[in-house]
């Protein structure tokens, strides 16, 4: 969509970008800078000091720069110092997984599970009315 005019300059071919894309997008692209020497293009994520992206930045976006077409992503309840203690603490991951999901509270508790809209009450009831053996 670029068109030299020259050897030194560089513009927007108008033509291309009215056939190609809508008004509102012609008017974002006109905007954009285009380098008047070459260079690779190259993907930068914003997000992060270095450029790359990380899962901790995609995280992060999502629970901060909610998207109005999409359910908004909340951060895990509890106090987050707490839960940072305790992937400092010398335990077995496998604990240290346990005690996260209680300071989160997300442990698959009875209640929970139904605020979740699961169907395990009558399991869990039947269950508890079984004979021990």
């Amino acid at each position: 969509m670029m068109e030299p005019t020259t050897q030194l300059c560089k513009r927007w071919d108008e033509n291309k970008l009215r056939v190609l894309l809508s008004p509102a997008d012609v008017a974002i692209v006109r905007k954009m800078y285009i380098p008047q020497s070459p260079c690779n293009d190259e993907w930068i994520w914003h997000y992060t000091k270095d450029g790359s992206y990380s899962v901790k930045s995609g995280y992060w976006l999502s629970t901060h720069l909610p998207d109005q077409d999409s359910p908004t992503v909340q951060p895990p309840a509890g106090n987050p110092t707490m839960k940072a203690r305790v992937w400092k603490t010398t335990i077995p991951p496998k604990l240290k997984h346990f005690l996260w999901r209680v300071l989160s509270r997300a442990l698959g508790t009875t209640t929970e599970l139904c605020r979740r809209e699961y169907q395990l009450i009558q399991r869990v009831s039947v269950a508890a009315q079984l004979p021990k053996l």
